[in-house]
């Protein structure tokens, strides 16, 4: 436990060694992140009271302060009567958002890049100041990885990922907390996918962790062998081992590349895994709360579930109203959307801009022309 604690505070004083000039714009940074995270939720909420209390006429759920501004101004009917008031609202917060992110990558660039040259410096009179017998054991290559890619890595880090994660708790607070007060049973839905997340993100990290060190520690080895041929390339024709030396290089280089099609393997697994979890759960929030939104009853909502997830009910609606849907019509676009949803359809698209704007155009009148011939036309706000 002792070794751990200064181990610890070892590296405490090499961050704040590193932070020296930049962490100033690291706060500031961070705080207009912050501020960004809690400005770029007031749309959505803008939008979900007019839609509710402005359009349709149920009671403002809004915050006690809120409430009495809006009620100084008029009120819901004010705001029926002047919608241009809503869209200034709109405009307003996303001028102010626009700022804050233009302050927040500003300041996060001086920050990134004031933190590269203090290391740089540092390092370079460290690695000066040692003796030659540290030279001598250690290869050229690696120290020039430290003070080059290393150091970008570090930079990387502090620039993305530690400015990010402040970013991401204060968003999944506001967001849990504002999906809660909206809707407590969809907010439950949600947040089931929330512990499949941190396995798989625990289970990647750990092999993305160590194909991560195997490619940099073959970049060292790579960086070594390169500098030694050029430093002693005299000495590689004089004694004719180019040939050797070559083989060499291409060994080490094809090893590294190696590695780096590993870890990126790994990498798009793990986006892969992401992408999927995120819109499972959006579709399962999308499809259960639009069931709760049109059923009449618990009931018939509770049927509806289990019509879709196992079939049993399907006799709510009748087996012969569900097969009457599959018309030869529904049959062919159906075949036409799995297609296009491949990447068949992404390497056969034409080239030519003007080509793709008039096939989506034709789809678009397509559409169009079979909503007008239709003797039922369905509008998801109906029940407003």
């Amino acid at each position: 436990k002792l070794e751990q604690k200064k181990k610890s505070a070892r590296t405490m004083r090499v961050l704040g060694t590193l932070l020296e000039g930049s962490g100033k714009y690291f706060a500031v940074c961070i705080l207009l992140g912050l501020l960004l995270t809690v400005v770029e939720m007031i749309a959505p909420q803008v939008i979900r009271v007019t839609v509710d209390s402005v359009i349709d006429s149920q009671p403002m759920d809004l915050p006690a302060w809120a409430l009495r501004w809006v009620e100084s101004l008029g009120g819901a009917a004010f705001l029926r009567a002047n919608m241009w008031f809503i869209a200034l609202i709109l405009a307003l917060a996303g001028l102010v958002a626009a700022l804050l992110r233009y302050g927040a990558n500003m300041f996060n660039a001086k920050a990134g890049e004031t933190l590269v040259k203090t290391a740089r410096d540092r390092l370079f009179h460290h690695i000066e100041c040692l003796p030659w017998k540290w030279h001598a054991e250690h290869p050229t290559g690696d120290i020039i990885q430290r003070c080059t890619s290393d150091v970008e890595r570090i930079k990387n880090f502090f620039q993305e990922q530690f400015i990010s994660v402040f970013q991401i708790i204060v968003r999944i607070i506001l967001a849990l907390t504002l999906m809660t007060l909206m809707n407590a049973k969809l907010s439950i839905v949600a947040w089931v996918i929330a512990p499949i997340i941190v396995l798989y993100s625990v289970l990647f990290h750990n092999k993305i962790r160590a194909r991560f060190t195997e490619c940099d520690e073959n970049e060292g080895v790579l960086s070594t062998i390169a500098q030694e041929n050029l430093t002693g390339v005299r000495v590689v024709r004089a004694f004719g081992r180019e040939k050797f030396e070559r083989d060499r290089f291409e060994a080490q280089n094809n090893k590294y590349t190696e590695c780096w099609i590993s870890l990126t393997r790994t990498l798009s697994d793990f986006w892969a895994v992401g992408d999927f979890t995120s819109c499972l759960q959006i579709l399962l929030v999308v499809v259960l709360g639009f069931t709760l939104f049109r059923a009449d009853t618990l009931a018939q909502a509770g049927a509806m579930y289990a019509a879709m997830f196992s079939g049993i009910g399907l006799h709510w609606l009748g087996t012969a109203a569900v097969w009457a849907k599959f018309t030869p019509a529904f049959a062919l676009t159906l075949c036409l959307a799995l297609l296009l949803c491949t990447p068949v359809a992404r390497e056969h698209t034409p080239k030519r801009e003007s080509v793709t704007f008039i096939g989506s155009l034709g789809l678009l009148l397509l559409c169009m022309m079979y909503l007008a011939a239709g003797s039922f036309n369905p509008f998801i706000y109906f029940r407003f």
